[in-house]
Order: structure tokens, then sequence, then C-alpha cells
């Protein structure tokens, strides 16, 4: 019978050390009992048995072993053998366990720097990374390459021998390594080196454990140790320890401020001022913290320098009630002042002085960063002086605020120019009138004043002070003046004490501009020539724009206007022409065309003219009225011609109201069904038919119900009641009908 082979793997486990044989053997029953295919698989891979890692495998030879193992050579191996009828469908296996020593990294917990002040414990693990097994009996510990501890700590397991075999950290996990309250001596790199079953693994690389702690203290010191206002300064702040890590930057607080822009170990002054005077505190910091503080007072001297000195000029109005002058010293120490007139000391001491002095201490203010100070004033006794007034020439003179030295520095003087002062007077100008000539430009004009200080000039013209046409002395008009700039100018001087002005007239000369206009005076008609000009004066001429015609008539001035009588025998339309002349030149000639002699009612005007139109209205209404009168009667004639019987005709009834009592005629007319409805017209309104007859027609009997037939049947019946009715029937439509019935 043949079948394929019938496979038996043995062992099923294998461990070998790391570099050792691994043997496996492929045991098979068959037939045939030849192989055709030998083939190994590891976790289901198929090996490449040509390489010299392997031996066997082979149809001869189907067991294999795996020579100088390695970690890679670990796992489940199977063999499928194949004979000629087919493969194996063995199941069995063989499981491969190499042993090789571990490889290990450390595991810092917390990873983050630590900082020595917070006191915190820090846990080191000493991990397996790669191994068989993965579980370590021992480990050694290392800091910066120096042995620091095998754990577990006790004889059997440590490669020197301890002196107490009942150590008790023989049972506890060596790959755990505890750092408790850890200070700055716990800092280094951390390494360690793990053992399993297969021996001592390489040692790992270093991991750092980083322990923070703050700068140590610091000292302050600075240069110059004296102190002067407005000298540089430089205070350093040193210290030792710089700290781990290092020294971020420096705290600088000034009294009671922290001083946020200064982070350097040297903190530089500039210039010292009265903020310098006080204590100053310095410490180095970094991220762990601030280092221990250092502090010192800063002693700051001031030598003699004015905060107040005398003004190079000084000026009181000659006749100030209150003079004085003054200047502040400072100095620290303190120091004194003196004063002096033209160089020479100044006594205070008679009686009957001119002058007295006050001096007043300030203590320093740091508001203003002023040391300590002398204000010093010196007085007039102007009661003292001749009329109790400063003289403006005498009394003109050089002063002196002087101090002494302090020890610090010499001592400072400032010296000013007294002067009596007044305000602006003795005005004058170059010429106090200006004639120019239109489109022209005028000379310049100069003002002048005497005053103390010296004024400032300023030109403006009458009525517009806000407006300067000038800011200096001189008036000076660049530009061609038209009329308009007529008027008079006003040079203004002014000086602290007041002002003083002077004005000048302008006047611009130019020539006529004329104008004619028609006037009625003592009922003759008069062209008016008038002329706007500078000069007034001016002369005029008169003449006619056509050359064929020519003026017999002689003008008259009055009043500066030329006064031409209209002659009313001229029946022809006219142009007249005047021109004025005055001493600048002629003026361009105006014209007024005047047409021929007129109507008498053109020459009425004003209230006489209103009289004349009102009753001309008042006659045009009396002739309406009138008309209407007139027409109104000729009407009601041509109708009592029309019909002449209804005026005599007694017995002939024309409306059935006529033949009613009074007291029915008003009900009649009321059930009347056209009650109300206008008198209707006695004539057709278009009649454009001859032959036909209509309703509003007056004939005897009409309307489509013969109303007026019926009514006069009705009154007749009712005044002879004893009668037969008529036999004769109302006609309709002015016919005979005997078959006709009322309605």
């Amino acid at each position: 019978i043949l079948y394929p082979p019938i496979v038996s793997m043995h062992p099923k486990n294998i461990t070998v050390n790391e570099t050792e044989d691994v043997v496996m053997i492929c045991d098979y029953d068959a037939n045939p009992a030849t192989l055709t295919s030998v083939k190994w698989y590891r976790e289901g891979q198929e090996l490449e048995l040509s390489s010299d890692h392997y031996e066997g495998g082979s149809t001869d030879q189907p067991s294999l072993t795996v020579k100088n193992s390695n970690s890679t050579d670990m796992g489940t191996y199977k063999c499928i053998l194949t004979n000629s009828v087919g493969n194996s469908s063995n199941d069995s296996s063989i499981d491969v366990s190499i042993l090789y020593t571990p490889s290990v990294q450390v595991v810092v917990d917390p990873e983050a720097p630590v900082n020595e002040a917070e006191r915190l414990n820090v846990s080191l693990t000493c991990d397996v990374t790669d191994g068989n097994p993965m579980s370590l009996n021992a480990v050694r510990w290392y800091l910066d390459g120096d042995l620091l501890k095998e754990l577990p700590d006790c004889a059997r397991n440590s490669t020197v021998a301890a002196a107490d075999d009942t150590s008790t950290f023989c049972d506890i996990d060596p790959s755990k390594l505890l750092l408790e309250a850890v200070g700055r001596s716990f800092h280094g790199n951390y390494s360690c080196e793990g053992r399993n079953d297969a021996g001592w693994g390489p040692i790992s690389s270093r991991t750092p454990v980083t322990v923070y702690y703050k700068p140590g203290p610091a000292t302050i010191s600075y240069e110059p140790t004296r102190v002067v206002k407005g000298s540089p300064l430089n205070i350093t702040c040193a210290v030792i320890d710089s700290g781990r890590p290092h020294i971020t930057g420096y705290k600088w607080i000034r009294g009671l401020h922290r001083l946020t822009d200064e982070e350097k170990s040297v903190l530089s002054i500039e210039s010292v001022n009265l903020r310098t005077k006080d204590n100053f505190t310095c410490m180095a910091y970094n991220e762990a913290g601030d280092g221990d503080s250092a502090i010192t007072f800063i002693d700051v001297s001031a030598a003699p320098a004015f905060i107040h000195p005398l003004p190079p000029y000084h000026g009181y109005v000659y006749n100030a009630t209150n003079v004085s002058i003054g200047c502040r010293v400072e100095c620290s120490p303190i120091c004194n002042v003196s004063w002096s007139k033209n160089n020479k000391p100044i006594d205070f001491s008679a009686n009957n002085s001119l002058y007295y002095v006050t001096n007043v201490y300030h203590p320093a203010d740091k508001g203003t960063s002023d040391f300590e100070s002398i204000q010093s004033n010196l007085t007039w006794n102007l009661s003292a002086w001749p009329n109790g007034q400063l003289d403006r020439h005498e009394d003109n003179d050089n002063f002196t605020c002087e101090s002494n030295g302090n020890g610090i520095g010499p001592g400072v003087k400032s010296t000013t120019y007294f002067q009596v002062e007044f305000p602006p007077e003795g005005m004058a100008v170059s010429t106090p009138n200006i004639i120019v000539i239109e489109n022209t430009i005028p000379d310049s004009v100069t003002c002048s004043a005497v005053a103390h200080p010296e004024p400032t000039f300023r030109w403006y013209r009458e009525g517009s002070p806000d407006i300067t046409a000038s800011s200096s002395a001189v008036l000076d008009i660049k530009e061609r003046i038209p009329r308009r700039s007529n008027g008079t100018y006003i040079c203004e001087a002014i000086n602290r004490h007041g002002p003083a002005r002077i004005s000048v007239r302008l006047d611009v000369l130019y020539k006529p501009d004329c104008q004619i206009n028609r006037e009625r005076i003592n009922g003759e008609d008069y062209l008016v020539c008038s002329a706007v000009a500078n000069p007034k004066e001016c002369t005029f001429s008169w003449s006619l724009k056509s050359d064929n015609d020519s003026i017999d008539q002689m003008a008259q001035m009055r009043d500066g206007k030329s006064y031409l009588l209209l002659d009313t025998t001229i029946t022809n339309y006219r142009t007249y022409i005047c021109t004025a002349n005055n001493t600048i030149d002629f003026s361009s000639p105006c014209e007024l065309g005047v047409p021929g002699s007129i109507p008498w009612w053109f020459h009425l005007e004003g209230d006489l003219l209103i009289i004349v139109i009102i009753v001309a209205m008042v006659i045009l209404i009396v002739i309406i009225v009138c008309s209407i009168i007139i027409y109104l009667i000729c009407r009601r004639r041509r109708m009592q011609a029309k019909y002449p019987g209804q005026g005599v005709n007694n017995n002939r009834v024309d409306s059935v109201s006529e033949g009613l009592p009074d007291s029915e005629t008003k009900t009649f007319y009321e059930n009347l069904p056209f009650h109300g409805i206008q008198t209707p017209q006695n004539k057709p309104f278009k009649p454009e038919f001859s032959d036909l007859d209509y309703a509003d027609v007056d004939y005897r009997s009409y309307g489509p119900i013969n109303y007026k037939a019926a009514s006069i049947a009705l009154l007749q019946t009712r005044k002879q009641p004893q009668q037969q009715p008529l036999e004769r029937r109302p006609q309709m439509y002015g016919t005979q009908d005997d078959n006709e019935e009322l309605l």
C-alpha cells in the first residue's frame, strides 16, 4: 500500500543558549520511503536551507541542525516531507527558545528637571528592550559611569562580597531604583546593566537626571564710593554659585520699587539724581527660583548748582509797586547765598537800605528730583526811592546771586541785567497820507516808537483789527492797489506793558465811472449824468450817438451832477452819451436811449397815476352795470311783445295752478311727478325738423299724457257740477281725436 510520509518531530521543546547548535529530528514513515523533497518552516515561513547557518533538511537527511543559534532563530519549526504519493500531513512541530542576554535602557519618572526646593522623589527603571527571558535577575546601577548600586543587594547576587548576608534587599525588583528627596547631589547621568538567565547584558546608554537649584547668596558693591549728583555710577551684584540652570538674570530693587528693565549683574546709572539716594537690593535668579539677596544704601551728595538761576535780563515797568529778583541754589550739604550790584557786595545793614534779602530753605523733593536748596530773593525797598518809582535812566544795573562751596564742589553765581521798562510812546510815521493812483503800487510807510522792551509792530485797516496788513514797522504793499483799499490804516506798537497807535490815510485816486438816469423835475424831463470818482470833482460833456444829430440844450451842474433838459419837440429816438473827467482821466462813455415825444399819460407818476387808474376802473364798472340793466329791460319788453294777449285774457287758464284755490295750489304741485323741475322752454331747443311736435311747446294741449288738458277738464268739472261733461275733448298734440282718452 502506497502512502505519503507520516512525520514525527522531536523533541517538542528545545531551549539553548545563544551561539549553541539546535538539533531538530524529523522522523517519518512512508511507502515508498524515498523522499522527493524536504521543506522546513519557521513561524510559517519557509527556510532557505542553502546557507551555512543550517545543516541537513535534505532528502537524505530530513533532520535540521541550526548552527551558532541567535535570537532570530527562535520560533516554531515544522518539516514537510514529500514522496511520489504526496506531502506529509503531520501537524507536529518543535518550539525552539534561544536564551540571550538582555538589552536595557533607563527610564526616568518624571522626565522633566526636578527643583531641589520641592524635595521630590525620582524613580529610575531599567527597562528591558530585548532579551530572552525578558525578566531580570539582577541590575547594576551606574552614576556618571561609576557603580552606584547592584540590586538585589545581597551576597549571592553581588560581585562584591557582602558583609551582611541578612540584607533585606534580596527580594526587591532590581529593575527599580528610587531616589528620595532629590537634591543637587543626585544630578547626573544614570545607566544600568541587566542580567537574565542568559547572563549579563551590555550597559545601557546614559540617561540624565536634571536637578535644578537656585543661585547662591549675592554680594553688592558700587563705584565710585563717593556718589555725586550728575556723575555716573555702577552697582555690581556678584554671585559665587550660579545654581542650575545657569543664572537667568538679576533682579534690582530701589527702595520698594522693582526696576523691571534692569536684569544684568551691573546696574549702570549714567547720571545720579535724588532717586539714587536710596536702598538698593539685588539677587540672582534662574528657573529654580531667586537666590539670596544683598542690600546696600547709596548716599548721594550735590555740588552747588542753580535750580532757578537769574535770567540774563530782568525788567520791571517804571511804576511797578513790587520789584524783586531771586535765585534758587541746590547744594547738599547746604550752602550760603550772597548778592552784589555791579560786582560790589550789597550792604543790607544800613537802616535806610534800598534793598533787603530773604532766604528760604527747601528740603529735598523727589517729585522734582531736587536736592535740598536755598531760595534767595532780593527786593527793592521802593519806599526809600525818590517818588517811590524807578528811574528809567538811572536804575539800570547788573545784579549777581552767588553761593559758596560745600566741600563737594565750588560755589556758583548768576548775573542778570536789570532794566527799567516803559510802554510804547512818541509814535511817528514817515508820512501821514499816502496818495496813489488805482492799479499802481504805493510808497511804503515806516512806523516808529520809543519803548522798552522793544515793541512789535503791526498794521491793520481801521474797522478790521483782526486782519493784519503787515507784521512789521513798515507798511509795504507790493501789489497794484485797487480802489477798495482806500481808507485809514493803523500802526500798532505793543510790548508787555501796553500798546500805542497812530493812523495813516491811504487815498486811492481813480478816474470817473459815469451813469445816466432819467428824472422828472417840476414837470420837465431831464437826463442826469452822475459819476463815482476820486477826486470827486468832475466835468461832464454830452453828445449824441448819431453823427447827423446834435444837442441844442446846455447842461447844468447841480451837486456834482450834470442835468440835460429833454426837448419835447423831438419825436425821433435818440441815444445820449455822457463822458465824465477828473484830474486822473476820462471815464468810459455811458449812454441812454430816449424815445421821442410820448402821450400825456406817460407823464403821470406817483399818486396821480394811482388816482387816474382807480377812476378809470370805477367808470368801467358803472358802464358794465348799466349795460346789464338795459339788457334785462329790453328782454322783458321783447317777451311782452311776443305774447301780447297774456296780460289781458283773464278767462284763459295758462296753467293748472291758475285755476286752483290758493290752499290747493301748493298741494297740487307737490303731488305732481315733476314738482321742483325747472320751467320748460317755450321753443324747441334745436328745431331741425319743422314737421315735429315737441312736448314742451306751448300748445293748447301738449305732453305725452295730456297733463294740461286733464287739468283744465278737472277744474271745469269742479266749477260746474250740474252741467254735462263737455262734449269736446281736449286735443292731443294739437289735433282732434274722438278716440282720445284722458290719462
